[in-house]
């Protein structure tokens, strides 16, 4: 299981690195390359995600990166004026197994993030919910429990999206697919076959003002 946490963590890395690849490609290539160009540049010029002072950017070959950190697969798509410029899969669905394809299901990890907090604005600007309110006004099929700390200070759906809710910690375990998955409520309640602790807030705000947690993303999923 360490192993397959570990290739997740650099698959996260490998996508980052090949965002980070196509603002690098934008620089370098022409005014108005083709999307295979841009592509290309992307495939071939990945950037580090975090350069050292004094040290040379330089770029990477995506399948180099693959094959040196063995990762399996990695599915990217790139987004241009709203639209997706171009998709493409590398690598293989499992060891030995057939192709990976844009259409090979990945773990969506923290993407969800971004996507979550698009929707929940959105409901902000048609004023359906309102950012400052106690979260569980809006929640249906679960709701934070109560405890000593939402007596005085509920948990709002701002603090949720800027993870300053108090909310414990939730570090977004990998389930080997061919074992029980846990339903949402089963991971927010803390039930097996989840591994995780119960969803509760933990910590008042001005002790977690640093507290990163995927938790509060679950709440509003």
């Amino acid at each position: 299981m360490e192993r397959w946490r570990n290739r997740e963590l650099i698959r996260a890395w490998i996508c980052s690195a090949a965002i980070c690849g196509v603002g690098l490609a934008g620089l370098q290539a022409q005014e108005n390359p083709s999307a295979s160009q841009r592509r290309q540049d992307v495939q071939d010029h990945l950037c580090r995600y975090i350069v050292l002072r004094g040290h040379g950017v330089g770029t990477m070959s995506l399948a180099e990166q693959m094959a040196a950190l063995h990762v399996p697969a990695v599915s990217v798509a790139a987004i241009r004026d709203g639209r997706i410029d171009w998709a493409r899969a590398y690598g293989v669905v499992s060891l030995g197994g057939p192709p990976a394809t844009t259409k090979t299901l990945f773990g969506a990890a923290s993407i969800a993030k971004p996507l979550t907090a698009v929707g929940v604005l959105k409901l902000v600007q048609e004023r359906k919910i309102d950012l400052d309110a106690d979260v569980n006004q809006y929640l249906k099929r679960w709701k934070i429990p109560e405890n000593a700390f939402t007596v005085t200070k509920k948990v709002t759906v701002r603090e949720l999206l800027n993870h300053t809710s108090g909310i414990g910690t939730h570090n977004g375990d990998i389930y080997d697919p061919s074992q029980p998955l846990p339903t949402l409520l089963e991971m927010l309640n803390g039930v097996k076959p989840a591994r995780t602790l119960p969803c509760a807030w933990r910590q008042c705000q001005e002790q977690n003002l640093r507290t990163r947690t995927a938790a509060t993303w679950c709440c509003i999923c």
